[in-house]
C-alpha cells in the first residue's frame, strides 16, 4: 500500500468519525425531548446575550456552560440505551445508573443557571437602546451565528436529500458555504471592498479544490458558496449592522 492510499484511508477515516459524531446529535435532536429543551433554551440564551455587553472572555465561558449541559445529556442518552441493551428487563440497580446519570444533567443545568444569572444579571441594560447599540458594536456576534446558521441549514438540506455523509460530498458544498460566508461577514465588518478583495482568492480556492479532489461538483460548490453568501447578509441585514 503506498502512502498516498495510506493517507486517504486515513482522512477517510477521521471524516467518517466526524459524521458518526453528527449523526449522534441528530439521533439526540430527534428522539430526546429534553436534549432538544436544553439546545433551544440554550440557543435563546446566546440569542439574548447579543442584547447585552459581554466582553468575550464571558460570551466563551456561556458557551462552554451550555455545551457541558448538551454533552451531559447527550452523555445520560447513551448511558440509558447501554442500560436497556444490557439489561431489557426492570432492575433495580438499573434503575439506580438511570437515576445517576440524570443527576449528572441536573447538576450541569443548575451551575449553568447560576452561572448565567450570575453573568447575563449584571448586564441587562436599563434601556432598550442600550441593547440596540450593544449588538451594533458586537460584530463578531454576527459572524458567529450566520456561520452557525449556514451550516445549521446545510445539514438539515443534506439530511432532508439523504446525502451519505453530513461532511464530505453532497449537495450543497459545506466548504464553499462556509468559506463565501466568512468572505461576506468580513465586507460587513470592515466595508472595505480592498480587504474583502484580498480575501476572495482564499474562497475561490477552497472552492475549487473541493471541485479538483472530485468531492464536489461546480453546482454543489455553487449553492453552495450562494447560500453562505445569502445567510450571513440576511443576518447582517436583519440586525443593520452600521
Amino acid at each position: 500500500m503506498t502512502e498516498k492510499q495510506k493517507r486517504k484511508i486515513k482522512e477517510n477515516s477521521l471524516l467518517n468519525s466526524f459524521d458518526h459524531a453528527a449523526r449522534g446529535v441528530l439521533f439526540c435532536v430527534r428522539n430526546e425531548r429534553n436534549f432538544r429543551i436544553h439546545l433551544v433554551a440554550g440557543f435563546l440564551v446566546l440569542f439574548g446575550s447579543m442584547f447585552l455587553d459581554l466582553s468575550l472572555v464571558e460570551f466563551y465561558v456561556l458557551l462552554l456552560v451550555i455545551t457541558g449541559v448538551l454533552t451531559a445529556e447527550m452523555v445520560n442518552t447513551a448511558l440509558e440505551k447501554m442500560v436497556d441493551l444490557a439489561t431489557p428487563e426492570y432492575s433495580r440497580l438499573a434503575k439506580e445508573v438511570k437515576n445517576i446519570g440524570a443527576a449528572c444533567v441536573l447538576m450541569t443545568v443548575v451551575v449553568a443557571l447560576f452561572v448565567g444569572y450570575l453573568m447575563l444579571g449584571a448586564h441587562i441594560p436599563s434601556r432598550t437602546e442600550m441593547a440596540v447599540y450593544a449588538i451594533k458594536t458586537s460584530p463578531w456576534y454576527l459572524s458567529v451565528i450566520a456561520l452557525l446558521a449556514t451550516y445549521g441549514l446545510i445539514f438539515y438540506v443534506k439530511m432532508r436529500m439523504r446525502a451519505k455523509s453530513l461532511f464530505r460530498g453532497g449537495m450543497p458544498s459545506g466548504h464553499a458555504a462556509l468559506s463565501f460566508g466568512i468572505l461576506t461577514a468580513i465586507f460587513f465588518i470592515t466595508k472595505s471592498p480592498m480587504v474583502t478583495a484580498l480575501v476572495l482568492p482564499m474562497s475561490i480556492l477552497v472552492t475549487q479544490s473541493r471541485i479538483k479532489r472530485g468531492i464536489h461538483s461546480w453546482s454543489e460548490v455553487f449553492y453552495g458558496a450562494l447560500l453562505g453568501v445569502f445567510i450571513a447578509t440576511l443576518v447582517f441585514q436583519v440586525f443593520r449592522f452600521p
